[in-house]
């Protein structure tokens, strides 16, 4: 049976957007309307109206492909069609492009898969505009054109390159797509009440910011603040931007000493977090369920990220005023979360690489990692390091997290703060990470072999691949010496990266530690509903009246050996909550 590319054309504008909506939303909105559906296989070319074409013909398809498949699906779902069409699975080949290395876009995946150069500018001419005017401006025949097109390639792109897309990616593709479209349950009471607060503290602080901002939505206007910064006889930042490290390290250390600083960082993060809930507020639909969009192959070793306006994937960890966007997220009725972590999974992985069977061994039997870690290279020998000795404890977690990769004292400064709350000066960071190689020279061995590999390819002017035990394949082309430092290209026409021994571990152990995760997400929402999935947790809506039934079963999946993995201790941590809180 065939498989049919689709592509629609859809009224837009600033308000009516699917950037600014997501998919389900956007279709929802009063002025939404999709004039105009391209639809390609070897039987048959059509462009026209959707709501003209006999969709009944399409009943014997395989599936249906689109590049920014949920989006298309979205917009198929919001037309008049049978249940039966419904049914029929849907293929991204957005999603297909990226695990071949190429650039998500159509327009860059044609270059990088096919050889063809697209325009994309008519789009832009349409922002605003139905089909009527289109045709008013002349652009009608056009537009048709480019839709023609759209689908045409999107086709091409699954008949030549479908077959190199493991059965398991384009399974965990799918669920990415409707685990997003069937959304999350947010407590809208608890919504409203955070906004009110995060505004009445926006409003407080703005009127103590020694500066007129006027009518301008925000007084983080670098003129005016760096006039304020002068006068007080310091730098400002570089960025005040939402992730600038630089902005919160120079908040810290100078908001005790100019309260207006203090002030600033106030309004700052309050209205960081309430757009982040103007976001959600403005996607719910009317029984209260938040869409949203993970992004597949986020970054070249396979790990998501999110994407689509909202970003699960990045949720504030700590409430801020009392205000958890995370407590947010509730089960519906009837229903609990389970919620469910990989313990320690890159941690593990790195140890089985380096072949450490004495610590593996000692983490099959019970012992934790930080522990086993403390006692084999920090001198422990008492009783339980935790509840014994929680300092060494939390040096040994930041020591496990934050060591393994190469990284110098100066980065790990930052890393065991984030990742262990461990404060440590440079200088103390600097002998931490001497001490962590002296002790480890397994692992310090693996950097080096990964280099001298790397290096070698370079030498020999050919791509270097890592294989991963899962079968995949980590490929580095264009290696080239720069300033002393190898860098190489991770997509195909990407951008070139700084890469060494540690670099290549890190991207190796994440990866396979990926792989890991997607096998146990697989086979727990083959039973389970998922309701989003994080790093390495995964989140199941399940009846409240088998809750722990089903989260010890989830437990279970998720804990199976890997065949391909063998010796590696898999566990996991699992719990059953009233609304999300990690």
């Amino acid at each position: 049976m065939p498989f049919y590319a689709i592509d629609f054309e859809t009224y837009y504008d600033d308000d009516c957007s699917v950037k600014i909506l997501g998919p389900e939303a956007y279709v929802s909105h009063p002025q939404f309307k999709a004039y105009m559906v391209a639809i390609h296989s070897p039987d048959i070319s059509y462009v026209g109206d959707p709501l003209t074409f006999n969709w009944n013909y399409l009943t014997n398809a395989s599936g249906f492909v689109a590049h920014n498949a949920r989006f298309d699906r979205a917009v198929f779902r919001s037309l008049p069609v049978t249940d039966k069409l419904r049914e029929i699975p849907w293929f991204c080949t957005a999603d297909l492009a990226v695990y071949l290395r190429a650039g998500r876009s159509l327009k860059d995946a044609a270059k990088d898969l096919l050889g063809v150069t697209l325009n994309k500018d008519l789009r832009d001419k349409a922002r605003g505009k139905s089909w009527e005017q289109l045709v008013a401006d002349g652009i009608g025949e056009e537009m048709k054109k480019y839709c023609a097109r759209d689908a045409e390639l999107c086709y091409t792109l699954w008949d030549k390159f479908s077959d190199k897309w493991p059965d398991t990616e384009r399974a965990i593709s799918a669920l990415n797509m409707d685990s997003g479209a069937t959304g999350i349950h947010i407590d809208e009471e608890l919504l409203d009440k955070g906004m009110d607060i995060l505004a009445d503290i926006k409003f407080k602080a703005g009127k103590l910011i020694p500066w007129d901002w006027g009518d301008n939505k925000t007084p983080l206007s670098p003129i005016k603040l760096g006039l304020a910064c002068r006068a007080a006889g310091i730098e400002p930042p570089a960025s005040v931007a939402e992730d600038s490290e630089e902005c919160a390290e120079w908040e810290e250390k100078y908001s005790g000493k100019y309260p207006w600083i203090s002030t600033l960082r106030d309004w700052r993060k309050a209205n960081i977090l309430w757009k982040k809930l103007q976001t959600v507020q403005n996607r719910l639909s009317p029984n209260g369920i938040l869409n949203y969009e993970i992004k597949y192959f986020g970054a070249h070793t396979g790990r998501f990220s999110g994407s689509g306006g909202f970003n699960i994937q990045n949720m504030p960890r700590d409430p801020l005023h009392g205000v958890h966007l995370r407590n947010m997220i509730i089960p519906r009725a009837g229903k609990k979360i389970v919620h469910i972590d990989l313990s320690q999974i890159e941690a593990r992985i790195l140890l089985w690489f380096v072949k450490d069977t004495e610590a593996l061994a000692r983490i099959r039997a019970g012992e934790h990692i930080y522990e086993v870690h403390a006692r084999e290279t920090m001198g422990w020998t008492g009783g339980p390091l935790k509840k014994e000795n929680p300092k060494l404890y939390s040096l040994a977690k930041a020591r496990v997290l934050g060591a393994g990769y190469q990284c110098g004292g100066p980065r790990f400064v930052s890393l065991a703060k984030t990742m262990a709350g461990v404060i440590l000066t440079e200088a103390e960071a600097i002998k931490v990470i001497a001490d962590y190689r002296a002790k480890n020279k397994k692992i310090v061995a693996f950097w080096g072999r990964l280099n001298r590999d790397f290096f070698w390819s370079y030498q020999k002017n050919e791509p270097y691949e890592m294989c991963l035990p899962s079968g995949r394949v980590l490929r580095y082309e264009n290696i080239r010496s720069i300033g002393g430092n190898l860098r190489a290209s991770v997509e195909i026409n990407g951008n070139p990266h700084n890469f060494f021994g540690g670099k290549l571990t890190e991207n190796l152990v994440q990866a396979t530690a990926r792989d890991v995760f997607v096998g146990a997400l697989m086979r727990a929402s083959a039973k389970f509903p998922m309701l989003f999935h994080v790093h390495d947790e995964g989140n199941f809506e399940v009846d409240e009246l088998t809750a722990e039934q089903d989260a010890a079963e989830i437990k279970r999946l998720f804990e199976m050996p890997v065949p391909w993995l063998p010796g590696c201790p898999i566990e996991a941590e699992v719990k059953v909550l009233d609304r999300y809180e990690k």
